[in-house]
């Protein structure tokens, strides 16, 4: 019985917290919340960037001797998306106990 009370209150917490921040985001328009829709793509991006450089970065400079004009390419892409990354960490919101 405490314990739905618990998980009831937690949950009216958050829903509280959820409709601050949305009350918030009608006046700022540059504060991206943790549930929006864009936030959830974009983190899953840099995982399948950082996920991508973890595994054929090392490849790479082990086997490879030359870079091709695609892999530069490629790389420079990368670099740029990581460099969005690290400008839009400055707008994206968080919860806070």
């Amino acid at each position: 019985m405490i314990e739905k009370e618990l998980k009831k209150r937690l949950k009216e917490q958050k829903f509280k917290e959820s409709q601050r921040l949305r009350n918030l985001k009608k006046y700022d328009y540059f504060i991206i919340l943790p549930d929006d829709p864009f936030k959830q793509k974009w983190d899953l991006l840099i995982t399948g960037m950082l996920l991508f450089t973890a595994f054929v970065s090392p490849y790479r400079i082990a086997f490879i001797d030359f870079d091709t004009t695609a892999w530069v390419i490629i790389e420079l892409l990368i670099d740029i998306i990581f460099a969005i990354d690290l400008i839009l960490n400055f707008f994206f919101a968080y919860h806070d106990q």
